[in-house]
Parts: structure tokens; sequence; C-alpha cells
């Protein structure tokens, strides 16, 4: 008996599996017509030489042995192929198998649930207000998508937050969309009260530039902090006088200084580490080792395209600290001439560099070190001019 060939028939013979066979020697006509007579399954036959190439099922295989015997066949396999063989293979990975199909049923269960909860058109209202605020009415991670009334909890939760005019609750997927619209409606009143620009800093201008008032001081002019460079009391064609807004653009060069003494090392080091880790799923907490008053706690969850899942694992970190040796001076001084420069930097980040100088003296056996920065910085800051003056 024959198979014939097709992706049907294929896919049958993959699924239970398949031997390739090489029988030699003897009479292979009559070992065909033994197995045909037999019902043996085979199929891609062909036959070189007086040796005969075929596949048969498992089953079939055990059953040609006697016919090859009755024919003076000696039979060989040659190759075995199909799902049953790949499987006894890998027996060994069943774990990874097993792995394979619980995450593809906890997945499945975990499909009718809200995974994220994400915020969109918000500018002045924190996401997390507004994630809390749905929160409280059931729209949060491990929630069923089932239970949740998009339409009532946005009225609720714009009850709660009068910052937002507009708020609706969108479902897709595994994930819960709130979208905002925050001060729909209102107006916003432009500030056109009187006002002069003033120096916020003592320097030497550099560039001075007037959109509105008068300039009543030039480029490479010295001013004092708090000193007039803009007024808002404009000429008019008739000779008086009026009050405007002041606009323009100054920046000035200035001085800044900052100073950083060193301070002794800790009279302690850390010797050891003792870390608890926690498995975070959805609202559940599973705790992976003995309690730990810890020291440091970090949270790391699973991201998938940007979101963050409700998935993740928390690291609690407990330092074991032993005295110390005696800290070298170098290295504190080290350490406080980095503190310096960096405290430097937060300080004139919105500020061009110009020049630096820094200087180290030694005091008490401490080292105290000084720097002077000369900087390019915007000076203008409004002054509010009040009609009497």
């Amino acid at each position: 008996m024959r198979i014939g060939g097709g992706d049907i028939s294929d896919l049958f013979n993959f699924l239970r599996g398949y031997v390739g066979v090489k029988a030699s020697g003897g009479f292979p006509e009559r070992f065909l017509n033994l197995c045909s007579r037999g019902n043996i399954p085979y199929w891609d036959v062909c036959c070189t030489n007086g040796t005969v190439f075929m596949r048969t099922t498992p089953e079939g295989y055990k059953k040609m042995r006697r016919c090859a015997k009755k024919a003076g066949m000696r039979m060989k396999t040659v190759k075995k192929s199909g799902l049953p063989f790949w499987l006894f293979k890998n027996r060994v990975h069943a774990g990874l198998a097993v792995g394979a199909l619980c995450f593809v049923l906890i997945t499945a269960a975990l499909s009718g649930r809200i995974w994220t909860v994400s915020v969109t058109g918000c500018e002045t209202v924190p996401q997390e207000d507004i994630i809390e605020a749905v929160g409280r009415l059931g729209v949060c991670p491990g929630m069923r998508k089932k239970q949740i009334d998009t339409h009532s909890v946005a009225e609720e939760a714009m009850s709660a937050l009068p910052e937002v005019s507009w708020l609706s609750v969108n479902i897709s997927g595994c994930s819960a969309i709130i979208d905002v619209r925050e001060g729909v409606g209102r107006t916003v009143k432009k500030d056109d009260s009187p006002c002069d620009i003033v120096a916020a800093e003592d320097g030497q201008i550099q560039t001075l530039e007037v959109f509105g008032g008068t300039a009543v001081q030039e480029q490479n002019s010295a001013v004092l902090k708090g000193d007039t460079v803009i007024s808002g009391i404009v000429e008019n064609r008739d000779g008086g006088m009026s009050l405007r807004r002041a606009s323009g653009y100054v920046t000035a060069l200035t001085k800044h200084a900052f100073s950083t003494e060193s301070r002794p090392l800790p009279s302690r080091k850390i010797s050891g580490i003792k870390s608890r880790y926690t498995l975070l799923f959805f609202s559940l907490k599973v705790p992976l080792g003995a309690r730990t008053d810890a020291d440091f706690t970090e949270n790391r969850f699973l991201t998938l395209g940007g979101a963050k899942l409700p998935i993740g694992i928390r690291a609690e970190r407990k330092y074991i600290f032993e005295p110390a040796d005696a800290a070298a001076d170098d290295l504190a001084d080290l350490i406080a001439l980095e503190a310096h420069f960096y405290k430097a930097a937060d300080g004139l980040r919105d500020m061009l560099t110009m020049s630096r100088t820094t200087k180290e003296r030694r005091s008490n056996g401490r080292a105290i070190f000084s720097s002077e920065y000369g900087c390019l910085q915007n000076i203008g800051e409004e002054r509010r001019l009040e009609a009497g003056e």
C-alpha cells in the first residue's frame, strides 16, 4: 500500500513520524509485494542497483523486518524524522516546553485584565495625580476590563480633578489610556502692566536689544544689581510721558565665586551587602528571601514598546559596615574638588562660561578650593512700574 504525496500528507507524516529505510540484497520485487500484502505503508520508493530506498512509519518499519527476511534482504535505518523523534531527542529540554506552555496559559488568562495605565494630553496637571484619581475608581493594573465602566469613571474623575475640563477612558488591548484636556474655555489674561527691565546681577553689558520702552544704559556700560536698563517710561510725540511695558534682551559679563572645603572621610567602610528580592506581579508581592531592614530599595519593571508592565522585581539591599582605615588626605581633597566643580556647574547651568580661575589653600589641615567664573548671562528681569513713579 502506497501513500501519495501532497502537503496534507507531508504534514500528517511529520506529526506521526517516519523512518527512512535502505534495503539491499535478495529480491526487491518480492520484498515490496510482501509489504503491500501486509498493508504496510511506504512511499517515496527508489530502487538503484538492487538497493531499495523508501520511507515508512515507525510501526511499518517493525513489520517490514519480517518481509525483508522472507525476501532475503538486509534492512538498515537511514534517517528518523518527524515530531515524535524530535520530542524524544529534545526530552532533556522538557522544562522549556512546560515553561512555554505556562507562559501561553498565563498570557491568555491575563489578556482580560488591565496591564498598563497611561495618560495623554496633560500639560500642567501631573500624570501621577490623574493615574491616582482613576486608580481609586478601579482603573489600575490587574483589574478586569469587563468590570470597568469607562463612562462613569470619566465623570467621577473629572469631578475629582477641577483642573481637567474633559477626560475619557479608553481600553485598548490590555492598556487603559486616559485622554485629558486642560482649561478648555478658560481665558488667560495677558499681563500688560507697565514695567522696567532692570539688571538681575552686577556686570558689564554686552548685548542690549530694545523691543519696547526706552534704553537707559548702553553697550559696555557697567551696571549694578537693580539698575534700570530699559525704562517703561516713554515720551509721546506731544512731549508728554506715558507708561509702557518695557521689553528687550540684555546680556552682560558677570562674575560668580564658589568655595568648597574638604571633609574627613567616614570612619567606616562597607564590608558586605545583603540583598533580598521580591517578585512583583500586578498587586501580588512574593518575597524571595528573608526580611531585612533595607538601606536601599529599587523597583525594576519589564517594559514593552516603551510602556511599563506591572511585572517586575524589587531589590532591597542592606549594607554591612566595619571600621575604616585612616583616610588619605589626597582622596578627601579629590572628592572635595569634584564636588566643587559639580556645584559650580549646577549654579552656572544657564550661563556661558567665558573664563575661570581656581585656587587651593589649606586651613586646619583641610583643603579649600575657590573658583571665580566670568560668564555671559541674561541679566534682564522685569520690575513693575507704579503710576506714581
